[in-house]
């Protein structure tokens, strides 16, 4: 887990003193402080780092982020819809209910993160690493995951018309599918897990376990 002084860009961070504004191009810019309820459509973040900020309800549609460092970041109920996320790294930050509808993210950590109710549906997701995060009721309907590994997590899915390829899920904590359990072809578990998913995987092919 890295600190804001482990950054390759930290020494030519600058504090942002203005709001942020919609297609704001923001270089190397420090965000903290309250952003809530603000509007920043079409807005570019570059070697920005995002630590203690407040960005819940605010509305980031088609707003792309790259080689940025999010830390106890609040995105509750933002809208990150079609949405670009690339090298980006999420600690200890709140998604609940952050709209991802469309979003394409590749090579993205998330580390202690809470995602309860976000919404990633058709987005992209590659290379996406989810470390000790607790995704509950999140959805994934018509999306895409190729490479994406939950270490630690505790995981509940709704996976209806979702396509999985190399999604690593051996080392999540714990995994709930509550739609969608066809959709876990492509997906790599443990011995343990395919015992536990059994009744799941049995009850989506209709067959009927007895003694």
């Amino acid at each position: 887990m890295r600190e804001l002084d482990d950054l390759p860009f930290a020494a030519r961070l600058r504090p942002l003193d203005d709001p942020l504004d919609d297609e704001g191009d923001y270089d190397c810019a420090l965000i903290e402080g309250e952003h809530r309820n603000a509007t920043v459509r079409n807005a570019r973040f570059t070697e920005c780092a995002l630590r203690a900020a407040g960005l819940t309800v605010t509305d980031l549609t088609a707003t792309r982020f790259a080689d940025s460092w999010f830390r106890n970041t609040d995105l509750t109920g933002a809208t990150l819809a079609e949405s670009s996320w690339q090298d980006v790294e999420l600690v200890e930050s709140v998604l609940a209910g952050a709209e991802l509808i469309g979003a394409r993210l590749r090579r993205v950590t998330f580390e202690g993160c809470k995602l309860d109710g976000a919404n990633f549906r058709g987005a992209q997701l590659r290379e996406v690493t989810f470390r000790d995060c607790v995704l509950r009721d999140v959805d994934l309907g018509g999306a895409k995951l190729t490479s994406v590994t939950f270490p630690g997590s505790r995981v509940e899915l709704a996976l209806r018309d979702t396509t999985l390829e190399k999604v690593d899920l051996r080392e999540a904590a714990s995994i709930t599918v509550t739609e969608g359990v066809p959709a876990l072809r492509g997906a790599i578990i443990s011995r343990t897990q395919l015992f536990e998913l059994a009744p799941l995987l049995a009850a989506s092919i209709g067959l009927l376990v007895r003694d």
